[in-house]
C-alpha cells in the first residue's frame, strides 16, 4: 500500500478511542488507520484481503456494531 494516497478524516475522539483499545489487542492490525481502512473496504467494496475467518469478521462487525457504525 505505499503507492496508495492516503487522506485525512475526522471522526469522534470516544470513537478513535475504543479503535485504539481494539488494536492494542489485535495482532492483526498496528495502527487505528490500519484497522479503519480494513474495516472501510469490507464495508464499502466487500474486500477482504486479509483472509479474515467468518468468525474473525463476525467479531471485526460486532465491535463496529457497538461503536454505532453499523
Amino acid at each position: 500500500m505505499a503507492s496508495e494516497n492516503y487522506k485525512s478524516i475526522e471522526i469522534l475522539s470516544k470513537y478513535y478511542d475504543q479503535i485504539e483499545r481494539i488494536v492494542a489487542q489485535s495482532s492483526q492490525f498496528e495502527t487505528v488507520s490500519d484497522y479503519v481502512n480494513y474495516v472501510l473496504g469490507e464495508m464499502l467494496f466487500g474486500q477482504n484481503e486479509s483472509g479474515y475467518t467468518k468468525e474473525e469478521e463476525e467479531i471485526i462487525k460486532k465491535r463496529l456494531d457497538d461503536l454505532g457504525y453499523m
